[in-house]
């Protein structure tokens, strides 16, 4: 079931970017499943439309780096000045700098987001989830 409502979700990005509907593109950009982010922020890399920058940019700062990197590419796709270089390093630095001082604690609600985008990876394996959460819970060790 969470596969058919990927593919439904794929084929309309697919659909958007074949109609240039960048607004409805940038708006995806909010939803919560990992995998159709990344599905949108290449279809927006792929657009070659300049005025999507400052939807990227704000997504610079997500908490997984995969989709950093993605975001990274479109970025770089759309506008590969020094100018937007400079910005993208800038942006990495302060979050670096961010995650350096958050607590070794997480949050219920930062485990049940990371779970959320883990699930889709492994096709909602109950084992795996569980293993994931417990292990999360713990403390980090920079």
């Amino acid at each position: 079931m969470m596969n058919l409502k990927f593919q439904i979700k794929k084929r309309r990005i697919n659909s958007w970017e074949r109609e240039g509907q960048i607004s409805k593109l940038v708006q995806a950009l909010e939803n919560e499943r990992y995998d159709i982010k990344m599905l949108v922020v290449r279809a927006l890399g792929d657009s070659r439309d300049k005025s999507v920058l400052p939807a990227l940019f704000a997504h610079l700062n997500d908490y997984t780096y995969e989709f950093r990197l993605e975001v990274e590419k479109a970025l770089l796709k759309l506008d590969p000045s020094s100018a937007t270089i400079q910005q993208i390093k800038t942006l990495n630095e302060e979050s670096v700098k961010a995650n350096r001082e958050k607590p070794a604690n997480h949050t219920i609600e930062e485990i049940d987001k990371q779970l959320y985008s883990f699930k889709g990876r492994f096709n909602g394996n109950i084992q795996l989830t569980k293993m994931i959460k417990e292990m999360l819970k713990k403390p980090m060790r920079w």
